[in-house]
């Protein structure tokens, strides 16, 4: 008999059966059948605006995650633009680093990795740089931080000559309350493979009328451009750069319409609530969490400290003996934490409280030898 895994990774995350189907279902050549093509792509577009309520235009390119934050700032920076990157994990670090190979002129303001940043102190550095472009990630999903996001992009409308802020939230996105336009947020990146649990085959980006015009000037033509999606709309020239993966488009389809049938509100309030739970057993079970700031902790992810007395390699390798896949960290967090990925069709009670389970049963044979 085959032994059942339970998979709580940060993703991408488990499709149902539903947006498995949708994604193998036979569909012809976007390139031919354009209309048909456009029908699904314009309907996904819709879907999105409507749900991170954003009334801007939204870009639904091709490749996994990452082509977005590449993409994003391929498309708006060039040589010498300031650029303030808030840092308080892993891919905060990682934008500084992509800006600095664009030859950005880089100002990183860090906070503690534990905790969420301090919005005052950014809107500080926003005022003192005056930056071209202010990135932010909105869940820190290596550390499991949620980032608060208050009155950053309305300092940089009101005290920046023309900067733009950029928001990362991939692995926040439709598992925590978020109104793009509220937030003033001209770029904001995120992907189906994660809350949505869709396909890890789009890349997508909503942008506003400021950052298009950013787009404009820079002109860059590479694969993960936005550019060539600059004014794709219904009644323009029905055009792509590349063959579009349209079973992705289909499937995420069909994970939104389950998203919306169980309501977005209940979304967000079930992520709340397993992420809850999830730290409540695994502090019952005399696990560390990373961070003991659970007001910055994530509705999506939550990090736990590797205990000391094992080897997260070994420890990874047990789990999946005793049926359980989760995640181990990255950087500066590699082999010090590892996460359970309470997203999408995974922020279920029964998962986690599995999951807690077997990790305790792992750790006690490891006293016990």
């Amino acid at each position: 008999m085959t032994q059942r895994i339970l998979r709580l990774v940060p993703g991408p995350t488990s499709m149902s059966p539903a947006v498995r189907q949708a994604y193998a279902e036979e569909v012809g050549s976007p390139d031919v059948e354009v209309d048909e093509f456009f029908a699904d792509y314009f309907a996904l577009e819709a879907t999105f605006q409507r749900l991170l309520g954003f009334s801007g235009s939204i870009v639904l390119g091709s490749g996994e995650g990452m082509v977005c934050l590449w993409g994003a700032l391929n498309s708006i920076l060039s040589p010498g633009d300031t650029v303030l990157c808030v840092v308080n994990g892993i891919f905060g670090e990682g934008f500084a680093a992509m800006a600095k190979d664009m030859q950005a002129n880089v100002v990183s303001v860090h906070s503690d990795w534990t905790t969420g940043i301090d919005p005052e102190t950014v809107i500080t550095a926003i005022k003192e740089h005056n930056p071209r472009l202010v990135t932010l990630v909105h869940c820190e999903t290596p550390s499991g931080i949620l980032n608060p996001l208050d009155g950053i992009g309305r300092a940089v409308r009101e005290h920046t000559t023309d900067g733009l802020f950029l928001v990362d939230f991939v692995s926040s996105a439709f598992g925590v309350a978020l109104n793009v336009d509220a937030e003033l947020i001209d770029i904001g990146l995120f992907a189906p493979q994660k809350v949505l649990s869709g396909p890890a085959a789009l890349a997508c980006t909503t942008v506003t009328e400021r950052a298009w015009e950013r787009v404009r000037h820079k002109k860059y033509q590479g694969y993960d451009a936005l550019l060539p999606f600059d004014g794709l709309k219904p009644t323009a020239p029905l055009l792509l750069p590349y063959t579009h993966n349209w079973p992705a488009v289909r499937a995420t389809l069909a994970a939104c319409r389950e998203l919306e049938a169980e309501g977005a509100t209940n979304v967000v309030a079930r992520h709340a609530r397993v992420a809850q739970l999830c730290r409540d057993e695994a502090t019952r079970a005399g696990l560390q969490l990373y961070s003991e700031n659970t007001a910055h902790a994530s509705p999506t992810v939550t990090a736990l400290k590797v205990p000391a007395h094992v080897s997260w390699g070994v420890f990874a390798k047990e789990l999946k003996a005793a049926g359980l896949i989760c995640g181990g960290s990255y950087g500066a967090l590699y082999e010090r934490v590892f996460r359970i990925g309470h997203m999408g069709t995974q922020a279920d009670e029964a998962a986690v409280k599995d999951a807690i389970t077997i990790i305790a049963r792992v750790l006690a044979a490891h006293e016990s030898s």
